[in-house]
């Protein structure tokens, strides 16, 4: 069978679909995948990596600024959404695809649609609690729109195309236990606290977390795995630096640019302290980990608050927003929440309630649904 995927932009859209890709693979080693992605986006490095061949549609987002500029973007933007049609037609009728599935982001958008027209199964996915403006262009003419939160129902007019199937989860950060990830870090004796803005860091946070790891060296209640980003790496080592502060001398923290060994790190913390992106929520309450959310206000459409909101309902994460974040209360909300381990369990409990750990697989069921029906 033939495959053609389609994504593009950030790693949140990209990663989600390299897993279905990894998962179709396991299922039918003989099948056929083709990626389409746009020419900005992280597409162009992590597809190729995941081992896929990648075609590319020349395309631009649309702006919200009101301004000349903007406007001059938005034109750009449907002279290119026009010229994509003919590309993506010359794309499906060469790899002539069993089905095509996106998972949002304005590069899906021509692929499915023109898909959808030529009556090839078209599926799409949703990873955010807020429906993305592609997925809601697209919902009239897809076959299923498969969504991560049920607040996508609010979204979306075609409700009987919804099909809850949860994010993507990596199958490793499911095997490793607390204990075994402890060992392996040689911590014992106090919890542990992970900490993590994104790949490339977050200027604000890595601020806070510089008044945060002086406070908390001060007691070292804790253990503290902190990524700071490849953005953010060298500033924050100089603002320790300029406290007396120096990691490598600490035993009791742990300061990254990245985390390569993230499933050691995940299965380990006892809290978590991150972003809200669609894929770090679905894998808390995969792991059934206790956080504290500060969305990033940067994101299209503000949907990483919204989807912290959805956990903070179900009681398993604690959020706040980033303008009201300060060391001391970051730091203050840790302490109690590690000093409480009634509320700790019932985090945990809330968060298993709501996790879906076979989020791949019931996409591929869906995706396989759509082309013995076709």
């Amino acid at each position: 069978m033939r495959f053609l995927i389609t994504c593009g932009g950030t790693g949140g859209h990209i990663n989600p679909a390299i897993a279905v890709a990894n998962y179709i693979k396991e299922q039918q080693p003989d099948a056929e995948i083709l990626f389409v992605g746009g020419t900005r986006g992280m597409e162009g490095k992590l597809v190729p990596e995941a081992g896929y061949p990648l075609k590319v549609i020349p395309l631009s987002g649309i702006s919200r600024s009101l301004s000349l500029n903007g406007l001059k973007a938005n034109v750009r933007c449907v002279k290119n959404l026009l010229a994509s049609y003919k590309r993506a037609d010359a794309i499906i009728d060469d790899f002539r695809p069993d089905a095509i599935f996106g998972t949002g982001g304005y590069v899906c958008y021509p692929l499915l649609y023109r898909g959808a027209k030529k009556k090839i199964p078209a599926i799409v996915h949703e990873s955010n609690a807020k429906t993305g403006l592609a997925v809601k262009r697209l919902a009239p003419h897809v076959d299923k729109i498969l969504v991560a939160f049920t607040e996508n129902q609010k979204d979306i007019k075609q409700k009987e195309k919804i099909i809850l199937t949860g994010n993507p989860i990596r199958q490793e950060l499911l095997t490793t236990t607390g204990a075994d990830a402890k060992n392996t870090l040689g911590y014992t004796g106090k919890p542990v606290i992970l900490s993590f803005w994104g790949s490339l860091g977050a200027d604000f946070m890595n601020k806070i977390m510089v008044d945060f790891i002086e406070r908390e060296l001060l007691e070292k209640h804790f253990y503290h795995i902190h990524a700071t980003g490849a953005r953010s790496h060298k500033q924050t080592l100089e603002a320790l630096a300029q406290k007396g502060i120096y990691p490598d001398k600490e035993e009791t923290l742990d300061l990254r640019e990245y985390i390569y060994d993230m499933n050691t790190a995940m299965a380990a913390a006892d809290i978590v302290l991150s972003r809200a992106g669609a894929l770090t929520c679905g894998e808390l309450q995969a792991l059934r980990k206790p956080a504290i959310l500060i969305p990033s206000p940067n994101v299209t459409d503000n949907h990483q608050e919204k989807n912290a909101r959805s956990l903070e309902k179900s009681g398993s994460v604690l959020m706040m927003l980033e303008r009201d974040c300060t060391a001391e209360g970051l730091y203050n909300a840790v302490t109690t929440l590690l000093s409480d381990k009634e509320a700790l369990a019932a985090m945990a409990s809330a968060a298993e309630n709501q996790a879906i750990t076979d989020g791949t697989a019931r996409i591929y069921k869906e995706i396989m649904a759509c082309i013995k029906t076709a």
